[in-house]
C-alpha cells in the first residue's frame, strides 16, 4: 500500500499532458512542482502531409512551469498549471543567400494558464476520473520574430481518465474533447501511460500521447507566425516519451524527468523536447 500511495501523487507530475491521471491528491494536501522544459535550437517541423517544413530561423523554446494540485474532498482536486515562456528566434537556418522575412529576436512571456476541476466517480480496484479544463489566453505574440507564448484563445475541454495501480506497477488511459475560442478547431486528446518501480527511488514509465484537429476552425495567422509555427491553427502530434521520477528524501519531496518525442504530426518540432522537475508535497490535515 505504500508504494501505491507514493504513486498517487507522483505519477500526476510534470506538465499539462502528464496531468491526465485518475489519481487525486488527498484531502487537505498540496502537490507543488517546478518543471523545466527544453526543446533546443530547431529548424524542422513535422507537416501533416507528412512532408518537412523548415523554419527560416533556428528556435530555441524553454518553459519553465509551476504545477500544483489540492485536495479539495476526498473525491475533488483542482489544478492549477502556469508555464513562463523563453522563445528565441536566432541565425537563420537556411544556408542559401537569401533574406529571411522574420527577424532574430526573443519572447519571455507567460503561457496559458489552465485551471482543472478533478472528481473522482469510481474509486475501487479501478479509477475512474473526470478532468473539466479551463485554458486561459495569458499570452503574447512578437511579429517582427513571428515568435507566440501560446494560444490566443480560450480552451474548454473535458477528459475521461481510467486507471490502477498494482503493488510494482501501474497504467492508466485518458480521452478527451475540448474547443477554443478566436476561430481555433476544436481538438480531441489521447493518451496511454504504463509505469514499473524499479527500486525505491525510482520509477520509470513509457508514455503515449495523441493530439488531434477536427480542422473546423478558420483562424487566419499572421504569415510571420506561420513561418515559426509556434501554437497555429490545427496543431497535432503523436508523441512517445519516456519518463523517470521518485522520492529524493521521504515520499514527500522528489524528482521527475523525462524525454518526449513525436512520430507524427502538423506544425510541431521534429526535434525531442527534455524536462526535469522537482515536486514537494504539503500536508495541511494531519493524519
Amino acid at each position: 500500500m505504500k508504494k501505491i500511495t507514493i504513486l498517487i501523487f507522483s505519477i500526476s507530475l510534470m506538465n499539462f499532458l502528464w496531468a491526465q491521471s485518475p489519481w487525486l491528491q488527498k484531502k487537505g494536501s498540496l502537490l507543488n512542482q517546478i518543471s523545466f522544459n527544453t526543446i533546443q535550437n530547431y529548424s524542422e517541423l513535422y507537416l501533416s502531409s507528412g512532408e518537412t517544413f523548415t523554419t527560416e530561423r533556428n528556435l530555441t523554446d524553454n518553459t519553465v512551469q509551476a504545477w500544483f494540485e489540492y485536495g479539495l474532498f476526498e473525491t475533488t482536486s483542482l489544478q492549477l498549471v502556469a508555464p513562463l515562456k523563453f522563445l528565441k528566434a536566432g541565425d537563420p537556418s537556411q544556408t542559401e543567400n537569401q533574406t529571411p522575412q522574420t527577424s532574430s529576436g526573443s519572447l519571455n512571456s507567460i503561457g496559458n494558464v489552465i485551471f482543472t476541476w478533478k472528481q473522482n466517480w469510481l474509486h475501487q480496484t479501478w479509477l475512474l476520473t473526470s478532468h473539466f479544463n479551463i485554458e486561459l489566453p495569458t499570452t503574447q505574440y512578437d511579429d517582427a520574430s513571428g515568435l507566440r507564448s501560446g494560444y490566443d484563445a480560450w480552451a474548454f475541454s473535458a477528459t475521461l481518465s481510467a486507471g490502477r495501480g498494482f503493488e510494482a506497477t501501474y497504467v492508466y488511459a485518458h480521452l478527451g474533447i475540448g474547443s477554443r475560442t478566436n476561430d481555433y478547431s476544436s481538438f480531441y486528446t489521447g493518451g496511454f501511460e504504463w509505469g514499473y518501480h524499479v527500486f525505491k527511488p525510482l520509477w520509470i514509465a513509457g508514455v503515449l500521447n495523441v493530439l488531434q484537429s477536427f480542422k473546423n476552425g478558420d483562424r487566419t495567422e499572421p504569415d510571420n507566425n506561420i513561418l515559426t509555427g509556434l501554437y497555429v491553427n490545427d496543431q497535432e502530434f503523436i508523441a512517445w516519451g519516456i519518463k523517470v521520477f521518485g522520492q529524493i528524501t521521504d515520499e514527500n519531496f522528489g524528482y521527475s524527468a523525462a524525454l518526449f518525442g513525436a512520430f507524427k504530426g502538423n506544425h510541431v518540432a521534429k526535434s525531442p523536447s527534455i524536462n526535469l522537475g522537482l515536486y514537494y508535497r504539503f500536508s495541511f490535515i494531519s493524519n
